[in-house]
């Protein structure tokens, strides 16, 4: 850990000061409700992969290891993407996350296919990495409560996803619906976010595809296709 000295600045009240703060706030919605999809998927993974997948029983633990062993790679690979451009990483992340869910009630009844779904879904947990780093970039003197506030928001998207995987089980949509559920969570919204000095970014930090240097777009991608603008 490096040796790093204390701020003489540091207070209940400068740490406070981020919650007065959008970006943050934002960045609190990607983390809670563009998360929620993996734990989605990795709540019920067991029972898919028994009910569904059907595989020999010793391959249980195994396909637990390569959830692990994707986690593992999506670190050391996507901790690459999060040093060049955080935002463009974790846009990616979201939409690579969703693409693996919605195929997953496919994947699922063939083992290879579930088990590299399983590991894909695994990869995805760099987001956090990349959500952490986002929160500090904006976070400007509330570092600390910002760095606890992206633990808050996973466990949120743990209790969101999983309830709402498991209301489309109960509702009688099979287990393979966790994988549509997971591809919610990653389409739900997009976001596209003005550039406030972090570094690294090259002027604008963005998500989707088109580019508003002069406000906060959030989108929420339904039938509705609402669109807000914070400006």
């Amino acid at each position: 850990m490096p040796n790093l000295a204390g701020s003489d600045t540091a207070s209940p009240r400068s740490e406070l000061s981020a919650l007065r703060l959008p970006l943050v706030w934002l960045t609190l919605g990607i983390a809670t409700f563009g998360c929620g999809g993996m734990f989605a998927v990795v709540s019920y993974i067991v029972a898919l992969l028994s009910d569904v997948a059907k595989p020999p029983r010793g391959w249980i633990p195994v396909a637990l290891a390569l959830f692990g062993l994707g986690m593992a790679a999506g670190n050391t690979v996507g901790a690459y993407f999060v040093d060049k451009t955080v935002m463009k990483t974790i846009g990616g992340l979201l939409v690579f996350n969703a693409v693996v869910c919605v195929t997953l009630p496919i994947a699922a009844p063939r083992i290879p296919l579930a088990l590299a779904s399983l590991f894909c879904v695994g990869a995805f947990a760099v987001i956090a990495v990349a959500l952490q780093t986002r929160f500090m970039d904006v976070a400007a003197d509330g570092q600390a409560l910002a760095a606890s506030l992206n633990h808050a928001a996973f466990n949120m998207a743990n209790a969101i996803g999983a309830f709402l995987g498991g209301m489309a089980i109960s509702l009688g949509y099979g287990l393979s619906s966790i994988g549509h559920v997971g591809a919610f969570f990653g389409f739900w919204w997009y976001f596209d976010l003005p550039d406030l000095g972090p570094a690294g970014e090259g002027g604008a930090a963005q998500i989707t595809l088109a580019f508003h240097f002069n406000r906060v777009q959030i989108a929420l991608c339904g039938p509705m296709g609402l669109t807000g603008h914070w400006r």
